[in-house]
């Protein structure tokens, strides 16, 4: 026996604010959808199109208030960070910092990454980080770990050359 289907309804104002965290999320209506707890499928219909008029002039109107309070959590974010080193990752603490200041410039137009920077090659990246890892390890003669030097150790390039290594 196949259980009846269940039908949510979805107010206007909660329809807007759903479409506001689908442009917080870059568009991503399955990360929203996961986030939310609400089929992926109703999101795409409304990001679609598929909604009274008003609900996308309400969606604009919850973009920042949405970013304020976003800004607010990278503000509590940072003030715990260094408290929550011992109990959580420093790469948690920091990605969680930086999803809600990436998402809260999302809401207000803000560009999310550097313009005018031209995407690097993997030889021309591979190549800084060579330059890179040569500095650290003329500035980093210090005996470390049992005497071994500190040093450097980046993996192989494309192409297979040899690793860099202290």
């Amino acid at each position: 026996m196949t259980k009846p289907r269940l039908y949510r309804h979805y107010s206007d104002d909660r329809k807007a604010e759903i479409l506001a965290a689908v442009d917080a999320n870059g568009g991503n209506v399955k990360d929203t959808a996961d986030q939310l707890g609400i089929p992926s499928q109703t999101i795409d219909y409304w990001k679609q199109g598929h909604v009274h008029a008003d609900v996308l002039k309400i969606r604009d109107e919850k973009h920042l208030p949405l970013a304020d309070r976003l800004e607010a959590l990278a503000h509590q974010l940072v003030d715990v960070l260094p408290d929550k080193i011992p109990d959580a990752s420093l790469v948690q603490a920091a990605t969680a910092m930086a999803i809600a200041i990436d998402k809260m410039r999302l809401l207000r137009e803000q560009p999310t990454s550097i313009p005018g920077k031209a995407e690097l090659s993997d030889d021309e990246l591979f190549t800084r980080l060579r330059r890179l890892a040569e500095r650290v390890k003329q500035r980093t003669t210090t005996p470390v770990d049992g005497g071994r030097e500190a040093g450097v150790e980046l993996p192989a390039p494309p192409g297979g050359k040899e690793p860099l290594s202290q």
